[in-house]
């Protein structure tokens, strides 16, 4: 499906959220239901039915913009029963249902349209009327025509539809009516397939990182950041953070019909695993059972064993007959990250926040405390942003990468270690140190106190198949990093 529909979409949205905004700070947001955040239509009938009895005037904005919502939410579902693969006729009617009450909220706002002078050029005691609380701040829009008098450019519309898929954070993430089913499956849609597009992105990340062509450091920092920002795009899909909720909808509704968005290249991708394979489903019963089953209740004692990757990690296939090859890695790390909850990590006296450096455990850590929890789709997509990173690193080519992440951010360790070694005597000379050993220089314990610090991390034997994963060595290399900086920094700009 192409760009229209999408387009339509966050425009007629955008004009609801105007037109919502308005009628419930005419009559008051608290006379109606206050368990949803979002209002329902028939919600919007009821606040419409208010201001008439009121008898209170209508911006002709307010009105256009229930003409525009109109006239485009009838387009977007022609398009979407010109797509449908089958006549779903319930689905038709609630949508019919959703497009009539909005078409009855225009016949009872329409005869209120008046042109009426506005407040703010009032003066006496009207103006000190206008400064109180309970103003309308909509009341000086009544004579304001917000009518669209052309089309928008094509290329800027384009641009915003792109944007709307790469920028969750902003208002149009919101879904504005509880009930419009059809506004629901377009962000639903557009949650599952980023999610896919963005492993696709950070799965490419990695085989660069194998090849050479990217430090990884970097791809680490990437990987960080595409984690983070897919975390955004979850909480504000309304209700999927839920990854339950998400299953249900996705994989179980609504499967006679996809909306693919074949006009944004940001979404083309190969990488199916959320939206065809199931993905979502699948590790979420892994964790499920990680927290209810008995046979999960003992952690091994070989868990921080020796593990070899290459045994377990097999390649990159996207199809459901790669879980049965999957299943046994992704038990083997989760069952890792358990023992770390319960051992405690050495890198975590070089964290700046308490496990930042593999930000996967404190989402597993929450869900396992709580078993009656949801589990958090980002946790989900997480896991399995770790096994798909791990299989791009170690397997870019029909060659296995002999890389071990694990071996490289020890010796990225140790490599500060002796950097901090060899500016020592530059440092008790600055300090002017009588001996190594009978030296109270505050900048010489400073930097000392880090070494230790490093050389504990560099002396924790674990090589299981988590720690040796691309995304979490890399992690502790970050982390790693970012203290020598500030360490660095700190000592230079005192002394000079």
């Amino acid at each position: 499906m192409d760009n229209s529909l999408l387009t339509l979409y966050f425009s007629y949205k955008s004009a609801t959220k105007y037109v919502v905004d308005w009628l419930f700070s005419t009559v008051g947001r608290e006379q109606f239901d206050q368990v949803h955040a979002r209002p329902s239509t028939a919600e919007i009938v009821n606040a419409a039915i208010l201001v008439r009895d009121q008898n209170l005037p209508v911006p002709k904005s307010v009105l256009n913009k229930l003409q525009d919502i109109l006239k485009k939410r009838r387009e977007v579902h022609s398009l979407y029963i010109e797509r449908a693969t089958s006549d779903n006729q319930e689905e038709n009617l609630k949508h019919k249902a959703f497009i009539d009450r909005l078409e009855q909220t225009y016949q009872i706002l329409s005869p209120l349209v008046k042109s009426t002078q506005s407040p703010l050029v009032q003066i006496g005691k009207e103006t000190e009327t206008t400064s109180s609380s309970g103003v309308n701040r909509y009341a000086c829009l009544t004579d304001l025509d917000l009518t669209d008098r052309h089309e928008p450019d094509p290329e800027a519309r384009n641009r915003d539809t792109i944007s709307a898929t790469n920028t969750p954070a902003t208002e149009k993430a919101e879904q504005v009516l509880q009930d419009d089913e059809l506004g629901e499956y377009i962000e639903l849609s557009l949650l599952v397939y980023n999610l896919d597009a963005i492993c696709a992105k950070v799965n490419g990340f990695w085989a660069d990182a194998a090849s050479g062509k990217l430090p990884i450091i970097v791809a680490g920092f990437l990987t960080n950041t595409a984690y983070h920002a897919a975390k955004r795009i979850i909480y504000n899909s309304p209700g999927l953070s839920n990854n339950a909720t998400l299953i249900h909808k996705w994989y179980l509704t609504k499967r006679d019909f996809r909306i693919k968005f074949t006009d944004i290249p940001e979404l083309q991708h190969n990488y199916q695993r959320f939206a065809n394979n199931l993905g979502l489903m699948h590790y979420w019963q892994i964790l499920h059972h990680c927290r209810t089953l008995d046979g999960y209740k003992n952690i091994l004692p070989t868990a921080s064993s020796r593990q070899h990757p290459t045994a377990l990690i097999h390649k990159l296939v996207d199809s459901r007959e790669s879980y049965e090859l999957d299943d046994l890695a992704f038990d083997k790390m989760q069952e890792s990250m358990r023992h770390l909850l319960v051992s405690g990590r050495a890198i975590s006296a070089l964290e700046e926040e308490s496990m930042k450096a593999e930000p996967l455990l404190p989402a597993l850590d929450a869900a396992l405390r709580d078993p009656k929890s949801p589990i958090p789709t980002h946790l989900v997509f997480g896991m399995d942003m770790l096994l798909s990173t791990y299989k791009s690193f170690l397997w870019p080519k029909e060659q296995t990468n002999k890389v071990n992440c694990r071996i490289s951010s020890l010796k990225f360790a140790k490599d500060i270690i002796n950097s901090i070694t060899n500016c020592m005597p530059f440092l008790e000379k600055l300090c002017w140190c009588q001996t190594p050993d009978h030296c109270t220089c505050p900048y010489k314990q400073y930097i000392c106190e880090f070494r230790s610090k490093l050389e504990l991390y560099v002396q924790e034997k674990r090589f299981d198949l988590y720690y040796q994963a691309p995304w979490v060595a890399s992690g502790h290399m970050i982390e790693i990093l970012h203290l020598s900086m500030d360490k660095g920094y700190f000592t230079s700009t005192t002394l000079f």
